[in-house]
């Protein structure tokens, strides 16, 4: 029982220390992490989705995860696009964004039976 409580215990810290890693405070710079970012990130300043294309290609990001995941400059990276005037960017990766779920009701259109 002692072994059990023990290893539940490395595991829940474990997973409490997940979210606290994909900070960017512990992203070693020049990491493949960090320069797979930093690419992205300067690509879609610079206006140039050719080579953002290439980039998320390169480092298997897909453009969803792209546009749910990455950050730059503490923005995602359709709101950082859209800042730095990076329309052919904004208009390559538009169409993965999430827009909010649209609430849909259905009502009962059956005539009450008499």
């Amino acid at each position: 029982m002692k072994r059990y409580l023990t290893l539940t215990s490395i595991i829940a810290a474990a997973l409490l220390a997940v979210p606290a890693a994909a900070d960017s405070r512990f992203i070693k710079e020049g990491s493949y992490l960090h320069t797979a970012l930093v690419e992205v990130c300067t690509h879609t300043r610079n206006d140039q989705p050719g080579k953002l294309f290439n980039t998320l290609r390169e480092y298997r990001i897909s453009k969803q995860s792209a546009v749910d995941k990455v950050m730059c400059n503490k923005q995602q990276l359709l709101t950082f696009a859209r800042n730095n005037d990076a329309q052919r960017v904004v208009a390559m990766l538009q169409r993965y964004e999430r827009l909010p779920e649209r609430k849909v009701t259905i009502s009962d259109i059956t005539a009450p039976a008499n």
